[in-house]
């Protein structure tokens, strides 16, 4: 006999600013299509608040998912460099683009509505 572990759901992290009218949306989003038609959920979501950050490494992951970091921050906090825009966030939370949805599984991210939508989309068509 063997035994198989049960399998765990993906998460989709959002990190979220409850101001941003966008950012509400997307959690709305998130939550509503959250099940699969079977009654099954597709995955776990998991709501980052706007005081906390990625970590380092996880915005240089989060810098590759969206082909660049410029991609991570408010326009004001483009600056030059990765390191650059690293310390910006780190000295001011609420730079950081948001809704950032993250599929940390897949290694995909996604700011806008319509690159939620697909990435929650693949996550339902998933087995």
């Amino acid at each position: 006999m063997s035994f198989r572990p049960p399998k765990t759901l993906p998460i989709l992290s959002i990190f979220h600013n409850s101001r941003n009218g966008a950012s509400r949306q997307a959690l709305e989003l998130l939550q509503k299509q959250q099940q699969r038609p079977s009654g099954q959920d597709a995955y776990r979501v998991d709501i980052i608040g706007d005081d906390t950050l990625p970590t380092k490494d996880q915005l240089q992951q989060l810098s590759s998912y969206l082909h660049g970091w410029k991609n991570l921050a408010s326009e004001q906090q483009q600056d030059s460099t990765i390191q650059d825009t690293q310390q910006a966030l780190l000295k001011d939370p609420m730079a950081l683009k948001r809704p950032l949805v993250v599929d940390w599984q897949r290694g995909a991210a996604a700011t806008s509505t319509n690159t939620i939508q697909a990435l929650v989309q693949h996550r339902l068509d998933s087995k």
